[in-house]
């Protein structure tokens, strides 16, 4: 059950965010989502932007019609370092990814974190990572540096 408490602490923003995310993810615009919902394009922006909060009812509703568990809509929130690192903890047990060190051959240390095609995550992984590359890309191609900005934000 989502808790009232996780609800409160979160920002309208970083739910919207999620959905946003999410559905994008699922290859839905605004409009299919909101006909999925009975809701129009208009609301789902609304959403998305954080200019309003969907009740809790609502949450459940849009989490069904992006086929995941209401939780990937407002949990978890890491929100310092300890808790991030407790989030990495939850990663590993509940999905076998794990961290990797990585050292280039400069000597320069780096992270990663590793799903094998095993694992449940590593679907999800991908289409994050596709969205990433495309983002990416787009930005190189625009003039701005606001351009920029605004596709990798959004």
């Amino acid at each position: 059950m989502i808790s009232l408490f996780c609800l409160l602490i979160m920002s309208k923003t970083e739910i919207g965010k999620r959905i946003r995310n999410i559905r994008i993810l699922n290859g839905l615009s605004q409009s299919e989502l909101g006909e999925k919902l009975g809701l129009t394009a208009d609301r789902i922006q609304k959403y998305e932007n954080g200019a309003r909060n969907p009740k809790v009812s609502m949450i459940f509703r849009i989490a069904n019609a992006l086929d995941v568990n209401a939780a990937a809509l407002y949990d978890p929130t890491p929100c310092d370092d300890l808790s991030t690192m407790f989030f990495f903890f939850e990663m590993e047990e509940k999905y076998g990814m794990t961290i990797k060190k990585i050292v280039d051959d400069d000597g320069n240390v780096k992270y990663a974190v590793v799903a094998n095609s095993e694992n449940r995550m590593y679907d999800y992984l991908s289409k994050w990572h596709d969205a990433y590359i495309c983002k990416k890309t787009e930005s190189k191609l625009v003039d701005t540096q606001e351009e920029r900005e605004r596709i990798l934000e959004g």
